[in-house]
């Protein structure tokens, strides 16, 4: 499911609230982080994950969520 509020993006994957900017009353419950070990990763795959993490410490949504991409060097694929 996907929503734009007042100009910001948001999606809800999994029962989480992904949001690219902050919410009004939203408790921060720490940083998440995911890496997946491929280049070109499905942006799907990647906020699985994060659900699952921020479910798993009680969260229901990502606020200031961003994502980005690097190339990996060809040694860090074997």
């Amino acid at each position: 499911m996907s929503a734009s509020t007042a100009g910001e993006n948001t999606t809800e994957i999994e029962g989480v609230l992904f949001s690219e900017g902050p919410r009004a009353g939203a408790i921060l419950l720490g940083h998440l982080h995911v890496e997946i070990s491929r280049q070109n990763s499905n942006l799907l795959e990647v906020k699985r994950k994060l659900a699952r993490e921020a479910k798993a410490r009680g969260g229901n949504a990502l606020i200031n969520f961003t994502y980005g991409q690097r190339a990996h060097s060809w040694w860090d694929q074997l």
